[in-house]
């Protein structure tokens, strides 16, 4: 157990020295907004308050069918697939200039910051689609009450928030560190 507890602070410490504390505490932060805090709170009067984390996000717009997804939503989710893929690859990011030395390696800083936008604007796009999309039917004004009540249904949880300030973070100084180098020509 000795061994083992020194190999880990060995590790530890050489992991700070790398990567720096307040990059592996932001990256932690996302971690947790992504994998375990609630993103989005949705209180429908059908299921109930129901509780997403980001993960779970994915896994949503991975599948097939929105709405049977949903109906089994407290139970196994369905698999996140290439989102999640590109969700390890954004959290990745804005370790990239450690390995790569490039001065554009520095702008993957702003993957997770990106991936999230993008994911939200995806699920705006879904939940507006599936409640009537373009509105140019004969029940448009019925359509259009129906999407703002969805809409007003969704709500942010803290992982949405931390997951928001750990990208701005990592985006902050990616950019910053971007700026830099380039200004120096390096």
């Amino acid at each position: 157990m000795a061994v083992a507890k020194e190999k880990g602070a060995a590790l530890a410490s050489g992991m700070v020295a790398k990567f720096g504390l307040p990059n592996l505490v932001a990256a932690g932060i996302l971690i947790l907004g992504w994998f375990f805090f609630a993103t989005v709170s949705l209180d429908a009067a059908i299921f109930g308050k129901l509780e997403f984390t980001f993960w779970q996000i994915l896994g949503f717009l991975n599948s097939s069918n929105l709405m049977e997804s949903l109906g089994r939503a407290g139970r196994s989710g369905p698999s996140a697939g290439m989102y999640g893929f590109f969700a390890i690859l954004c959290l990745v990011g804005p370790f990239v200039a450690y390995f790569w030395k490039d001065k554009r390696a520095h702008l993957g800083g702003l993957l997770p910051l990106v991936f999230m936008v993008i994911v939200a604007l995806i699920v705006r796009s879904s939940v507006h689609s599936a409640l009537g999309g373009d509105l140019a039917s004969q029940y448009k004004e019925m359509q259009e009450r129906a999407q703002d009540e969805a809409m007003k249904a969704l709500s942010l949880g803290m992982g949405a928030y931390l997951s928001i300030l750990a990208s701005l973070y990592f985006a902050g100084i990616g950019a910053k560190k971007f700026l830099a180098s380039r200004a120096s020509g390096v």
